[in-house]
């Protein structure tokens, strides 16, 4: 699944940020001080599940998005858990996910 060969999101489920399997780096300012701002799930019209990983560089506070498939089954699990679509720093604290062990 399209995003799975990056980011490990099974901490989502215990309410923590996902780790990624790479370390990310600012493509402006070459920061590894990468934070984690936000995942929030939706569903596509076309009955795609998606989640949306928000990560913002402490450096220049350039901000991405990283787009990751996810089944049906996930998605209802996480809305379940989260109690909502969305996930925040203010939940999982100020995280830097280059730090988290995986």
């Amino acid at each position: 699944m399209m995003g799975r060969d990056i980011w490990d999101i099974l901490p989502l489920f215990e309410k923590k940020p996902p780790k990624p399997k790479i370390k990310l780096v600012c493509p402006w300012c070459g920061s590894s001080a990468i934070y984690f701002k936000d995942a929030q799930v939706f569903c596509r019209r076309n009955g795609q599940y998606r989640l949306t990983i928000a990560l913002k560089c402490e450096g220049c506070a350039y901000t991405a998005f990283f787009g990751v498939h996810i089944t049906e089954n996930e998605y209802y699990k996480l809305k379940e858990i989260w109690g909502t679509d969305r996930i925040d720093y203010t939940v999982v604290g100020h995280v830097c996910i280059n730090l988290l062990e995986g």
